[in-house]
C-alpha cells in the first residue's frame, strides 16, 4: 500500500496518484509471476549439473547432456512440446526450429546457455517473430526464456573459484550460488488468473477527500490493491528443474 499526503500532491510537478498507480501495477504483476516461479521450483523432478548429485554439490554450468536427460524424462513420461515447428525461410542464414520444451532461468545464465554448443539465437529462426518475451534462443529440443525473476539460492553449491558467488566472482573458492533452470511440457503447470471487472481491486483513497476520525483534517491518501491468484504444477514429471552453476567472468 503507497501512501501520499496532501503536501505531496499539491507541490510535486507530477501527479503522484497516477505514479503510484502504475507502480501498484507493475508490482502486482511481479507479485503474481513471483508466486508461479515459487511453485515451479518446488517441484520434485530434480537433475544436477555436471557429476553433482545434491545441490550441495553442483559445480557445474549447464551442459547438452543435461538437457537431453530432461528431454529422455519428458519422452518416457509422456511431456508433450509446447511450441510448434518453426520451418526455415528463403531469408539469409535462418534455421530450422523443431517443436520444443520451453525452459526457464535467470538472466546470469545467458552466457553459459549461449555456449552451448549447437546453440541457435531466435534472430537465426526462420521467423524470428514467433519468439516469446525473454527468449534468447535453443538448444537441442529446448527454447530458453530468461527473466531475472528466477532468482538462485545463494552460497549453498561446492566450493569453486570460477563460479558466481553471492552473485559476484569469488576471491578465493567459496560455495557458489545454484541456480534454477525450470523445463516444462505441454500442461506441466497451470494458473488461475480472474478476468472480468473485478479481477483486480484496486483501492484509492485521494488526499483532501473526505475527512474521518483517524484522519480529521484529510491530510491523507492511499493507493493499493488485491486480487486471486492460484499456480500448481499439474504433473511433477512434465515440469523439471535443472539447478547449475554460473560462470563468474564469461570469456
Amino acid at each position: 500500500v503507497v501512501e501520499l499526503t496532501d503536501v505531496c500532491v499539491t507541490l510535486s510537478e507530477d501527479n503522484p496518484l497516477d505514479q503510484a498507480v502504475k507502480g501498484c501495477g507493475r508490482q502486482l504483476a511481479w507479485t503474481i509471476e513471483t508466486i508461479t516461479i515459487d511453485v515451479l521450483k518446488a517441484g520434485t523432478t530434480v537433475y544436477y549439473s555436471g557429476t553433482a548429485t545434491t545441490r550441495g554439490t553442483v559445480s557445474a554450468v549447464v551442459s547438452r547432456g543435461d538437457l537431453r536427460k530432461v528431454a529422455r524424462g519428458f519422452d518416457r513420461n509422456d511431456g508433450q512440446p509446447i511450441t510448434q515447428m518453426v520451418a526455415p525461410t528463403s531469408n539469409v542464414a535462418t534455421v530450422g526450429v523443431e517443436a520444443a520444451f520451453i525452459a526457464m532461468g535467470h538472466t546470469d545464465l545467458e552466457p553459459d546457455i549461449r555456449n552451448l554448443t549447437g546453440f541457435k539465437s531466435y534472430v537465426e529462426y526462420g521467423t524470428p517473430g514467433k519468439k516469446h518475451p525473454g527468449e534468447v534462443g535453443m538448444c537441442e529440443r529446448f527454447r530458453f526464456v530468461l527473466t531475472r525473476m528466477f532468482t538462485p539460492w545463494l552460497a549453498v553449491g561446492a566450493s569453486t573459484t570460477t563460479m558466481l558467488n553471492n552473485g559476484a566472482a569469488p576471491g578465493s573458492s567459496l560455495a557458489c550460488d545454484v541456480y534454477p533452470i525450470i523445463c516444462v511440457a505441454e500442461d506441466g503447470y497451470a494458473v488461475v488468473r480472474l478476468q472480468g471487472l473485478k479481477a483486480v481491486d484496486i483501492k484509492v483513497r485521494q488526499p483532501d477527500g473526505e475527512p474521518d476520525s483517524g484522519d480529521p483534517l484529510a491530510q491523507l491518501g492511499t493507493v493499493g490493491w488485491k486480487t486471486w491468484f492460484a499456480a500448481a504444477i499439474t504433473n511433477d514429471y512434465w515440469v523439471a528443474r535443472i539447478e547449475v552453476a554460473c560462470t563468474a567472468n564469461p570469456s
